[in-house]
């Protein structure tokens, strides 16, 4: 669970890592049908990190640069808050 939550803390870091340059987007997969609501994703190493809407199994799907599921790492976290205790 801890590899999990820290996996998904890191891909959130790099994923709103700033730029001063205005960089193009180039498409480099087609996501599986299977993934229905990506509500986030991230690109590294050659990899691709996504996750899904509420609703959907609590993981983080890994997949190849050919939109292939290689790893689909579940969570048990069921529901993160973010705001005052």
């Amino acid at each position: 669970m801890i590899k999990v939550f820290t996996l998904v803390a890191i891909i959130s870091l790099f994923s709103c890592e700033s730029k001063n340059q205005t960089t193009p987007l180039k498409q480099i997969a087609e996501l599986p049908k299977e993934l229905k609501e990506v509500s986030g994703i991230a690109y590294s190493n050659n990899l691709i990190y996504s996750i899904e809407d509420s609703g959907n199994e609590n993981q983080v799907t890994v997949l190849d640069t050919l939109g292939t599921i290689t790893k689909k790492l579940r969570s048990t976290i069921r529901k993160i808050s973010i705001g005052k205790m």
